[in-house]
């Protein structure tokens, strides 16, 4: 495994039913060379760790690392550590890469020495399947702007240089569900150059219960507050159009990160405390949006928590039967 030239960085909790078709796609690459899979094992208390072993045995370019449960943001860095390829490129243990990823990176990286490249995606959710492809490279200015709003906010839709990740640490509200949108804004912040593959190549399963999405409690929205809140801010110093966007989207982020944690009991009273100052700072802003969020912003800042409860709890049983209609599906 000299020259490596691309790492995979494959972080795994909780996948078994999925891990086996996300294997598959990395070491079925058209291109047999130039790059390594580094498969970090986040504490999984199923059979995840069994299987990637069990693959680590059959194929010398999968190298599996164990650790205790850290989360997915700390579990990159540690990916970032063990990686020798010059370019990252992630892939979620429920998704899967298309066999010609590698070939078409190492392509573009050989033609144009790129920071960073997008690359198109397929999604797949309640047995929607919808396609995203990128039709052609813009302005350095318009593609930044676009991780800004969120439009290109995961990282499994890019390869990037390895050395833009050194030193870069997720803060720590926004390691639970907004890592993803902080550090694709480093990334794109960081580069100069920026290539596009049109293809789709990477194929996106959003039906797994047991990812972040399908959660509901204080720390998830915490990161979705925090990742709004931190492009407020970027935005109040370059993209002024923006502001009352991102301001509206912190704003709701914030409503439901500490009606959450009254029921969940899972924010530290810090970050409780940053919510209901940030939900004060926030209302000098134009916040369009519903006007429950107003008024539960309103009892959050005098202390009247019955309203938030009720809130939390019926979005709670809500997420519940949903999760349990997508485990039912899978079971026909």
């Amino acid at each position: 495994m000299e020259n490596i030239t691309v790492s995979i960085i494959i972080p795994v909790y909780k996948a078994e039913k999925y891990i086996r078709g996300c294997l598959d796609s990395v070491v079925r690459q058209t291109c047999q060379e130039n790059y390594e899979v580094i498969v970090i094992d986040d504490g999984s208390p199923d059979r995840s760790g069994e299987i990637c072993d069990e693959y680590a045995r059959q194929f010398p370019m999968i190298k599996v690392f164990h650790q205790s449960n850290k989360g997915v943001a700390r579990t990159r860095e540690v990916g970032i550590q063990k990686a020798q390829g010059k370019y990252i490129v992630w892939v979620d243990a429920d998704d899967s890469a298309d066999p010609t990823l590698v070939e078409n990176v190492l392509k573009k990286i050989n033609e144009s020495h790129a920071d960073l490249i997008l690359y198109g995606v397929q999604y797949q959710y309640q047995g929607i399947v919808t396609k995203e492809q990128i039709p052609q490279k813009e302005e350095l200015s318009a593609m930044r702007r676009k991780s800004i709003t969120g439009k290109y906010s995961t990282l499994w839709r890019m390869a990037s240089l390895r050395d833009f990740w050194i030193g870069e640490k997720v803060p720590e509200e926004m390691e639970r569900s907004a890592e993803d949108g902080y550090m694709s804004i480093q990334l794109f912040m960081k580069a100069q150059r920026i290539e596009v593959i049109p293809e789709i190549l990477y194929y996106h399963i959003g039906d797994n219960p047991n990812s972040i999405r399908h959660t509901c409690d204080g720390k998830y929205y915490m990161g979705n507050f925090s990742i709004w809140y931190y492009r407020l801010h970027i935005c109040e110093k370059n993209y002024k159009d923006l502001v009352a966007h991102c301001a509206s989207r912190a704003f709701s982020g914030a409503v439901k990160a500490y009606s959450m944690s009254l029921i969940n009991h899972d924010l530290p009273e810090k970050f409780q405390k940053e919510l209901v100052e940030s939900l004060r700072d926030l209302r000098r802003y134009p916040i369009g949006g519903r006007l429950r969020d107003k008024f539960l912003c309103w009892c959050i800042i005098h202390h009247i928590d019955g309203p938030c409860r009720r809130y939390a709890n019926h979005k709670i049983k809500k997420l519940e039967r949903k999760n349990r209609k997508i485990i039912s599906d899978h079971k026909e």
